[in-house]
């Protein structure tokens, strides 16, 4: 069955000849995994919807039990995360944490935060490791899993601190939060580790954000 969902481009693989594997996040559906036939081209008229982070509606087309991308309709230009290497680390850390857990979320929901979470890595003048270590806690929460206890401080001095802090802020407050970068980075660290914990995964992405 040929179908349309409005989602955001979380992993693309090279495959065969010209081909790439993708893996999308679409409310309706949570992951849905499909091949992107000679996007590889240098003319390829859908190159735009297999870039990192691309928000689109994708025309998916089936068969047994296959999706091919016949078409897609760009909703916003997320490619200015590519030229920001800690922003482009850290969507690419969320985008991970959403593939990984997945099966434990209701999608339509979790796509909403994981939509307000990479346009803040856009737009926002918040540290992207706040984000991002935000994103992980909202997620983790999300899943059932243990809650990040909320608390207020005028100036964290640890990453327990300032993971309180965060937690009891909403994503639009994140600008305000009186941190370093140092001190933002472990937190998003911090917040990374106990998600591989919980899922009990290794996250690739890690490695790229402790270099930010």
């Amino acid at each position: 069955m040929d179908k349309k969902v409005t989602a955001i481009l979380l992993r693309a693989f090279e495959s065969k000849d010209n081909d790439k594997k993708i893996e999308l996040y679409c409310a309706e559906e949570g992951v849905i995994r499909a091949t992107a036939k000679g996007v590889r081209k240098k003319d390829a008229k859908l190159k735009f919807a297999c870039q990192p982070f691309a928000f689109c509606v994708y025309e998916l087309a089936e068969k047994n039990g296959n999706y091919t991308l016949t078409g897609a309709t760009a909703l916003e230009d997320t490619f200015a995360l590519t030229s920001d290497f800690t922003a482009f680390a850290c969507a690419g850390a969320a985008a991970e944490c959403m593939s990984e857990s997945a099966q434990s979320l209701e999608s339509g929901a979790a796509f909403l935060v994981f939509l307000k979470t990479i346009k803040a890595l856009l737009y926002s003048e918040a540290d992207k490791r706040l984000i991002l270590a935000k994103f992980v806690q909202k997620i983790i929460s999300m899943s059932g899993f243990d809650v990040t206890k909320a608390r207020e401080t005028d100036e964290p001095n640890t990453v327990g601190e300032l993971k309180a802090l965060i937690a009891a802020k909403y994503l639009d407050e994140l600008n305000k939060v009186p941190a370093p970068p140092s001190l933002c980075k472990r937190a998003a660290i911090s917040e990374l580790k106990r998600f591989e914990r919980i899922y009990d995964v290794k996250l690739n992405s890690l490695k790229l954000v402790e270099t930010t």
